[in-house]
C-alpha cells in the first residue's frame, strides 16, 4: 500500500474519531448534563491572612478580617475590634471549598435578577500571604420546596457566568461590622472550674469553690444541682449587642466582678455594670474590646447570682 493512501485512511480515522466526539458532547448537551467546571474555588482556609467584606447592611463600605495566628481583627470606617473567629473561619472555609450545582445564567442583563451585581451583591475578597485567592459576589437564594433544599446564586468577579451553590451563604456574609465582631464573654469547660470569686458592691463578697470534687461556699456545701446549672449558664457566655459608648467610669453604675479560676486555664474576669433603671454591661477580660449589653434575657442575672441561691433547701 502506498504512503499515500495511508495517510488518507490515517486521516479518514481522525475524521471518524472527532465526528464521534462532537456528536457525544451534543447528546449530552441535549440531555441537560453540565459542561462546566463545577469546582469554583479550591483553597485552605488555613492560607487565608483576610477577607475584604462589602455589604449592603454596611453600606457597601469596606470590612476588612486580618488574621494573626489564632486572632481575628475587624477594621471599619478606622475603628478596630476583635472579630469572631470562629465565623471568619467558616467563611474561609466556606468559600476554599464552593461548588457549582448548575449555571443559572452566562450575560450580564441577568446578574440582576440573582443580585449579583456590584451594588446589590455581597463582594468578597480574600487574600493569601502572596495572591489574591478569591473575589466572588454572593447574591440571593433560593429555597426549592420539592427538595427542601436551599441554594445561593453567585458569580466570580470579572466573569459573566451566575451559579447556584448549595446553602444560605449570604445569610453568613451580609452583615453589619457589628455582625462579625466578638461577643463572646467566656467559653471554658465547667468540669475544669475549680474556684469562682464574687465581688458585689458596699464590699460583699463570696466565693464558690470545688474541694475534694465537692462544690462549697465557705464551710457549706453548695447545692449540686443548682451549681451544676450555673456553671453550665455560664461556660459558653455569649451576648447579641454592643454598648461602645458606655463609660465604666459612669457613677450611676454599680460594679460587679467575678474571678474564675480552673485548671490548666488562666484566671478569667468578668466584671458588669448596673444601675437603677436596670441598664446592665458586661465585659470580660478573656474579650477586653467588647462592652456587651446584659439588661436582655437576663444575661446579667446569668453571672451575679447571690450566694442564698447556691445553699441546699433555699
Amino acid at each position: 500500500m502506498s504512503s499515500k493512501k495511508n495517510n488518507r485512511v490515517l486521516i479518514y480515522v481522525l475524521l471518524v474519531l472527532l465526528t464521534a466526539v462532537v456528536v457525544n458532547q451534543v447528546v449530552k448537551n441535549n440531555k441537560g448534563e453540565r459542561t462546566f467546571k463545577s469546582e469554583l474555588l479550591a483553597f485552605s482556609a488555613d492560607d487565608v491572612l483576610s477577607l475584604s467584606i462589602f455589604t449592603k447592611e454596611n453600606s457597601f463600605e469596606e470590612m476588612k478580617l486580618t488574621r494573626n495566628g489564632d486572632d481575628w481583627r475587624i477594621t471599619n470606617n478606622g475603628l478596630e475590634y476583635s472579630a469572631d473567629g470562629d465565623m471568619a473561619k467558616n467563611m474561609s472555609n466556606d468559600l476554599g471549598k464552593l461548588k457549582a450545582d448548575r449555571l443559572v445564567a452566562n450575560h450580564k442583563d441577568k446578574w440582576a435578577d440573582f443580585s449579583v451585581t456590584d451594588t446589590s451583591g455581597v463582594r468578597v475578597v480574600v487574600n493569601g500571604e502572596k495572591e489574591e485567592l478569591c473575589d466572588v459576589l454572593i447574591g440571593r437564594f433560593a429555597y426549592d420546596q420539592t427538595s427542601r433544599k436551599a441554594s445561593t446564586y453567585v458569580r466570580l468577579s470579572g466573569e459573566k457566568d451566575v451559579y447556584s451553590v448549595e446553602g444560605y451563604l449570604g445569610m453568613l456574609f451580609n452583615r453589619d461590622v457589628d455582625g462579625f465582631r466578638n461577643k463572646s464573654l467566656f467559653r471554658g469547660n465547667q468540669n475544669d472550674l475549680t474556684k469562682l470569686n464574687f465581688q458585689f458592691p458596699g464590699d460583699s463578697s463570696f466565693t464558690l469553690s470545688r474541694v475534694e470534687n465537692k462544690w462549697m461556699i465557705g464551710d457549706m456545701q453548695a447545692d449540686s444541682v443548682k451549681t451544676a446549672q450555673f456553671l453550665s449558664g455560664i461556660s459558653y457566655l455569649v451576648g447579641t449587642d454592643f454598648v461602645d459608648a458606655f463609660d465604666i467610669n459612669d457613677s450611676s453604675f454599680q460594679k460587679y466582678s467575678v474571678n474564675i479560676e480552673g485548671s490548666d486555664m488562666s484566671t478569667i474576669t468578668l466584671t458588669g455594670y448596673r444601675n437603677e433603671e436596670g441598664n446592665s454591661v458586661l465585659m470580660s477580660s478573656q474579650n477586653p474590646d467588647s462592652k456587651i449589653d446584659a439588661s436582655n434575657e437576663g444575661l446579667f442575672e446569668k453571672v451575679f447570682i447571690g450566694p442564698s441561691y447556691f445553699v441546699k433547701g433555699l
